[in-house]
């Protein structure tokens, strides 16, 4: 029982060292973490688009061939 106290108190304390360094890290080095992050889901967001683009163009060439006086 004391290990899984123990443990579970390191981690705790783990916890709190992150969120304290979060806190004092450098204005600039936030910045540029959010860049990074901020790139990341952009590229990710073009990506999904491309993809409904993609899935729509499909399904309207579907429509079309079961339908073809349809439009859109």
């Amino acid at each position: 029982m004391g290990a899984l106290y123990g443990a579970d108190l390191k981690t705790s304390r783990d916890v709190v060292k992150v969120t304290q360094k979060k806190r004092e890290a450098p204005t600039e080095e936030v910045l540029a973490q959010l860049h990074a992050s901020r790139k990341g889901l952009v590229a990710r967001k073009t990506e999904l688009e491309r993809k409904i683009a993609e899935l729509e163009d499909k399904r309207r060439s579907v429509n079309m061939h079961v339908n073809p006086e349809a439009e859109g």
